[in-house]
């Protein structure tokens, strides 16, 4: 018996048997055929070519019902042929062909009613032998279902067989695109296998005294370290961490938004628009600057004092950045005529002064520091401030005397809040000084000074933007290209005079410093 070919049935009863000797003959008279039965050979059929001839009485169906329903004892429901139908067309062929005798019975290929078949081993197939231990069957497709769902008058349409080889190219393929449980627990180790070995932080005994902050006690980055550390250092928990991440995250927050801006107005680059592109400069020059100077300070003392000197540049680019925008697109029409002719040189100095005191104050005096030192980088600061922020409080006072409902001035009033608040930590050490060696990596003044700061820097530029927009009309009656393009090249020239200055003081603490050394 094939691998495919039906069990053995048991043994018919013997009233069945009786059934089928006596109602054979004339069964199979009645459907014309003798011979022609379908045999199974694996998946296929075959029709007994070496039978005789089918009778042209016959028809295919019937026939197959009657083959059906042998060993039912039951009498087909259709009529027998009618007589002289063959000789219409064949002239007498029925009466001319010799008489059949039926062919052996094969009680292997009989038809058993249900009821009295023997029942299939388990793990046999429906008309097959058990398949092997492991071996593959593939899923059929459903029978009378098309590509979508079948139905009456839908063609049933079966999908291309998937060969082997190409289920194991893509198992393959996916196999390279899935992780496993287990290899997703490992990734954060695998990473920071892959990064380079960082140095522990230390605390604040372990590092000179010119790194040391007030009431900061652990959290310190070793000096003496490879370039690469302090760059991966953004990474690390220590105690500038929080200083680094909020200036760079500041940063790319004004960039998008003024990018954002120049698509929705199709900013042209033009003489109207250079205060605006020169305001946007500055904020990230500045807000580069001092992450830079968190970021790398601790390498040595000559880089402490440089990058240092770098974030005071950055906060001098930034005062007269902003001078000049508050000045051409925020002032108001009473205080422009007041102050006009002196407010943009005063501002360039004053943003020099800021610069100037600040790098004088780091110079000269050494931790702790006194009282004088603060005062050297909060007077020069405080006093281009109040300049640079006159324009813009003046109209602010005089909008919500009024009772305007600008969403300019609301804007212009948070960054003045926001402004005075980060002020108040920049120059009191709180909450640290009441809770000394509990706000080490978290939650110092510096780190709240800055997240002010950054805030208020957005609220400038949304201010700045609006006013843009609502304001051009004024701003184009007040100025022509030849006073934008002279102001806007003295930016460039306190950008020179603040730079040459922190230069000149570096060079005398590189000085000091070999000469301690030596």
């Amino acid at each position: 018996m094939g691998g495919r070919g039906r069990a053995a049935p048991c043994p018919p009863p013997p009233t069945l048997q009786l059934q089928r000797t006596a109602g054979e003959e004339g069964r199979k008279q009645q459907s014309g055929f003798y011979g022609g039965r379908c045999l199974k050979k694996g998946r296929k059929e075959a029709r007994d070519v070496s039978e005789e001839p089918r009778s042209c009485c016959s028809h295919p169906r019937a026939r197959q019902r009657a083959w059906n329903r042998e060993g039912s004892g039951e009498a087909p429901p259709w009529p027998s042929a009618p007589a002289g139908r063959c000789g219409e067309a064949g002239a007498g062929l029925c009466s001319a062909l010799p008489p059949k005798s039926p062919p052996p019975q094969d009680p292997k290929s009989q038809r058993v009613p249900s009821s009295h078949r023997c029942p299939r081993p388990l793990g046999t197939p429906r008309g097959g032998a058990p398949h092997a231990l492991g071996a593959r069957r593939w899923p059929r497709w459903p029978r009378g279902r098309g590509a979508g769902g079948g139905g009456a008058g839908t063609r049933t349409t079966s999908p291309r067989a998937v060969l082997p080889g190409e289920m194991t190219a893509i198992l393959e393929r996916l196999s390279t695109l899935s992780l496993s449980g287990q290899q997703l627990s490992r990734l954060p180790r695998l990473l920071e296998d892959g990064l380079p070995k960082m140095p522990c932080t230390v605390q604040e005994a372990e590092v000179p005294q010119l790194f040391r902050e007030p009431y900061i006690h652990a959290g310190y980055r070793p000096t003496g370290q490879e370039w690469r550390y302090y760059f991966l250092s953004l990474f690390q928990k220590h105690n500038e961490v929080v200083n680094v991440w909020t200036h760079l995250l500041a940063a790319l927050a004004v960039l998008l938004r003024f990018k954002t801006f120049v698509e929705a107005e199709q900013l042209p680059v033009d003489a109207w628009s250079l205060p605006l592109f020169i305001f946007v400069l500055s904020s990230v020059t500045y807000l580069t600057c001092s992450l830079l100077a968190h970021l790398l300070q601790s390498k040595s003392e000559l880089s402490h004092y440089t990058f240092y000197f770098v974030d005071y540049v950055g906060v001098s680019i930034y005062q007269y950045g902003s001078a000049l925008a508050h000045f051409y697109y925020s002032s108001d029409q009473a205080w422009y005529d007041k102050f006009w002719l002196f407010f943009l040189p005063a501002a360039a100095f004053c943003g020099w002064l800021s610069c100037a005191g600040c790098c004088y104050a780091k110079y000269r005096y050494r931790r702790p520091y006194p009282i004088m030192r603060k005062m050297c980088q909060v007077i020069p600061a405080g006093l281009a401030f109040v300049l640079d922020i006159s324009p813009v409080a003046h109209r602010v006072v005089v909008c919500h005397l009024g009772g305007c409902e600008e969403d300019a001035a609301w804007y212009h009033t948070y960054q003045i809040l926001f402004f005075l608040i980060s002020a108040y930590f920049f120059s009191c050490p709180v909450p640290e000084k009441y809770f000394p060696g509990s706000c080490d990596i978290v939650g110092h003044a510096h780190q709240i000074f800055h997240t002010f700061l950054a805030i208020c820097t957005l609220s400038q530029l949304e201010a700045i933007c609006l006013d843009y927009k609502t304001r051009q009309e004024i701003f184009l009656k007040r100025h022509g290209p030849f006073s934008i393009y002279l102001s806007c090249g003295s930016f460039f020239g306190l950008v020179a005079c603040s730079a040459l200055t922190a230069y000149v003081l570096r060079g005398r603490i590189k000085a000091s410093l070999a000469k301690k050394d030596s």
